[in-house]
C-alpha cells in the first residue's frame, strides 16, 4: 500500500465467485477478468477459469495487440494428450506469452500459438506441496520490461524423504527425533517463520516392519 503499487488478479476454479471476487474484501487489488491493463509498454489481458465448452470462445475475444495473457486453465501441452484437459496453447491468439496457473510445476516452455507466433508459457507452480510427487522446492517468477524472467525461491516448509528397511532402522529414527529438533542446527529450522517450522518428513517402508505409523504415531503423542 505504501509504495502505491496496483495488485492485479484474476480467478482460479477453486475460488471462483464471479459476483463477489474473494480478494475484491480488500480495496487494493484489482479484478482483470476479460480486461486489458498496460504495465509499462507491455499489455496484459487478464482471464478468470472458465469452463471447457467456454474457453475455445473466451480465447478468440483476446483484443488484437495484447502480449501477455494470464489464465489458470489446464492445458493440454501441460497434461499430454492422455489425461484430461480444457485447452491448448495453439488456440491463443496475437499474445508472445502466457502467465498460468493450474499446473503445479514451476517452469518455462515455448510453444506455437494461433497465429503460428513463438509463445512463452510461464508456469509459477504451487506455493507449497499439495502432493508428495511435487518438487519441495518453490518459487516465484519477476517478469521484466522485455518479458524475460527471473525465478526467485520462496521460504518453504523443509521436506525431508527417509525409507526405513528394517525394525533397527526405526528405532534409531525415533531415537534420533529428528523430526521434532527445532534446535537441530542441520536442519535449519530456528531461522524459518514458525509457521512452516515444522518440516514434513516423507517416510517409507517395508511392509515386513511391524507397526510402524503406530509407533510413530505413539512417540509424537508422547512428546507433546
Amino acid at each position: 500500500g505504501n509504495a502505491n503499487l496496483l495488485v492485479y488478479f484474476i480467478q482460479g476454479q477453486h475460488e471462483m465467485n464471479r459476483d463477489r471476487p474473494w480478494l475484491n474484501a480488500h480495496d487494493l487489488p484489482v479484478h482483470i477478468h476479460r480486461q486489458t491493463v498496460e504495465i509499462g509498454d507491455r499489455r496484459l489481458y487478464g482471464l478468470d477459469y472458465v469452463p471447457v465448452d467456454q474457453l475455445h470462445l473466451e480465447l478468440e475475444e483476446i483484443p488484437v495487440g495484447t502480449e501477455v495473457l494470464i489464465a489458470h486453465q489446464v492445458w493440454r501441452e501441460h497434461m499430454g494428450e492422455k489425461m484430461p484437459s480444457e485447452g491448448s496453447f495453439s488456440e491463443i491468439p496475437y499474445v508472445q506469452q502466457v502467465i498460468t496457473g493450474d499446473f503445479h510445476a514451476h517452469k518455462v516452455t515455448h510453444f506455437i500459438g494461433k497465429y503460428k507466433q513463438e509463445l512463452t508459457v510461464i508456469s509459477p507452480g504451487s506455493t507449497y506441496m499439495l502432493t508428495l510427487d511435487e518438487d519441495p522446492q518453490k518459487y516465484f517468477f519477476v517478469l521484466y520490461d522485455d518479458l524475460s524472467v527471473a525465478s526467485i525461491p520462496l521460504r518453504t516448509r523443509p521436506y525431508y524423504k527417509t525409507r526405513i528397511g528394517s525394525n533397527e532402522s526405526l528405532e534409531r529414527f525415533i531415537a534420533a527425533r529428528p523430526h521434532t529438533d527445532i534446535k537441530n542446527s542441520k536442519l535449519g529450522l530456528a531461522q524459518l517463520p514458525e509457521h512452516i517450522r515444522v518440516p514434513i518428513w516423507h517416510v517409507e517402508y517395508y511392509d515386513n516392519v511391524p507397526d510402524v505409523t503406530k509407533r510413530r504415531s505413539e512417540e509424537h503423542t508422547s512428546e507433546l
